[in-house]
């Protein structure tokens, strides 16, 4: 069937008119819910760390964040850097049932297997405490250590122990900055790491 005989059906067929207003309404509503939706902060590590059972320290890139559709990945598969595997993309993403914000997230790994490593650039600078941020979930959180050299540099680090119900323990490295690229305005840059002689050899612990 050619597109003469396409248009020629849908001028006089109502139900085929119908049909497609249809399916155009579909399209448009679930676009906007997808423009509008946000993922939230906790649910999103949660749903990524590797359960407490596995003897892995590392998550599928076929699951958690990594197939959320949420997230608009730059690449939807892994990409490979040297020895290293990598996914980044954004989302909308709530701190603590609050307003969201646009987020840049990067998933990183030393095997093909999986990522070992979540990281999240936000704007939340002024509200570093990863438990003000998570908010009231179920979970154990003890800060490790913390690096801060106050104004007017403001590069402030804290290095969190994390635990998740149902899940291996993981470590959390918050970086607090003023971005000098974007206005002065406060930024956190987050790292969720799912092993610990990595995180002790970035907190050198």
């Amino acid at each position: 069937m050619n597109m003469l005989n396409i248009f020629e059906l849908f001028n006089k067929n109502k139900h085929v008119r119908f049909i497609f207003l249809i399916i155009t309404l579909v399209i448009i509503t679930y676009n906007a819910n997808s423009q509008t939706q946000s993922i939230d902060l906790y649910d999103l590590i949660r749903s990524s760390v590797p359960d407490s059972s596995s003897t892995k320290n590392v998550t599928d890139w076929q699951n958690g964040i990594s197939i959320n559709p949420l997230v608009k990945w730059i690449n939807n598969k892994p990409k490979k850097s040297l020895e290293y595997y990598y996914k980044n993309g954004s989302a909308r993403v709530k701190p603590n049932n609050k307003k969201f914000e646009q987020v840049d997230i990067f998933l990183g790994g030393n095997t093909i297997e999986g990522y070992s490593e979540i990281r999240l650039k936000t704007n939340w600078g002024e509200n570093y405490a990863i438990e003000k941020l998570i908010g009231n979930k179920p979970y154990t959180i003890t800060l490790l250590k913390k690096d801060v050299s106050g104004l007017p540099n403001y590069e402030n680090d804290y290095y969190y122990d994390l635990k998740l119900p149902g899940k291996k323990e993981i470590w959390v490295i918050a970086e607090a900055y003023i971005n000098r690229t974007d206005n002065y305005k406060f930024a956190l840059y987050i790292r969720i790491i799912f092993d610990y002689e990595a995180f002790k050899r970035e907190a050198a612990l």
